[in-house]
């Protein structure tokens, strides 16, 4: 995903925070934006192993859990899974459109497709099994 090492862009920063080096993990964990981010969704509790795992630990542990998130009734690895996919909508749009989207956004965003998938996917448990 660096940009730089492929002399796509001329410089190695994130153009989200502008402050690291962009790779993998800081996009979508690290930079400021995601970290605060993850730090207002994920319970106090959780937040330190949240951000200690290596990337492909951190995904996998995150993708396969099916604990609900508080206040919800939909597993976790659906918020997770359309939280990152909103996190690099943004970073490309950053780079590309030249527009960013707030957290507040991103999370409302995130929330309407995840809740949109979830159901659907039940409706279509439910269609199967009668």
């Amino acid at each position: 995903m660096n940009r730089w090492h492929r002399n796509l862009s001329d410089r190695p920063l994130c153009d989200i925070c502008g402050v690291d080096d962009e790779s993998d993990i800081q996009i979508f964990r690290n930079c400021k934006a995601s970290k605060d981010l993850w730090t207002a969704i994920v319970h106090h509790q959780n937040l330190r192993g949240f951000f200690d795992l290596p990337l492909e630990n951190w995904l996998l542990q995150n993708l396969t859990a099916n604990q609900l998130l508080i206040g919800t009734a939909t597993p976790w690895k659906f918020h997770f899974s359309s939280l990152l996919w909103k996190v690099w909508k943004r970073r490309n749009s950053t780079i590309f459109e030249g527009e960013g989207m707030s957290n507040a956004d991103l999370y409302r965003m995130s929330t309407n497709w995840h809740n949109i998938m979830f159901h659907l996917r039940q409706l279509l448990k439910s269609r199967l099994i009668t």
